[in-house]
């Protein structure tokens, strides 16, 4: 079954769904806001961070609501990976002064 014109399937949605899913065009080097915070400005900072990890489906790693699998889980190394990942988007939404402290 084909979803649009680009011939996505149904499981190809399903698998944006899963917060353990990253596409071919996400990058740990990757900016998602425009401006970094600077100590400035932290309610917009905030908002804008967590609209695009949003966007890309990894806010549950901010919220809580990905949880982190036992050690002993198969998704537990996956886990993690990703959870490197967003730390990195979310370092790079940082100045250096402020993320060399972190």
């Amino acid at each position: 079954m084909t979803i649009n014109s680009r011939n996505a399937s149904v499981t190809d949605y399903a698998a944006y769904d899963d917060p353990l899913f990253l596409s071919n065009n996400d990058q740990p080097t990757q900016k998602l806001v425009y401006v970094p915070f600077d100590d400035t400005g932290f309610l917009m900072w905030k908002r804008e961070v967590l609209m695009a990890l949003a966007t890309k489906n990894k806010d549950g790693f901010i919220s809580g609501t990905c949880i982190k699998p036992p050690a002993n889980d198969p998704q537990y190394k996956r886990w993690t990976c990703y959870d490197l990942f967003v730390t990195r988007w979310i370092l790079n939404f940082l100045i250096k002064s402020i993320k060399d402290n972190m």
